[in-house]
């Protein structure tokens, strides 16, 4: 699992793990009711790859930390 500000995702980007197979979130205030959480679930080949595209996103404003979890053990498919 990999944690990170959205304002680090540029070092985050560093990490060869994100470019694998894995399961996202996107956590931040939910901007109708700062007193809650809103999350964003989502998954991909290369995760790093969809974070660029939503950090590019205005439905993704409220984002600031984001959650990555990637298998250790081998490299996978989620076509598979």
């Amino acid at each position: 699992m990999l944690v990170a500000p959205r304002s680090q995702l540029d070092q985050l980007s560093k990490r060869e793990e994100v470019r694998r197979t894995g399961v996202y979130l996107l956590v931040g205030p939910d901007p109708d009711d700062p007193s809650r959480a809103l999350a964003c679930i989502g998954e991909g080949d290369n995760v790093l790859k969809r974070l660029l595209r939503h950090n590019k996103t205005e439905a993704k404003d409220f984002w600031e930390r984001t959650v990555c979890l990637m298998p250790f053990c081998c490299e996978t498919n989620s076509s598979r």
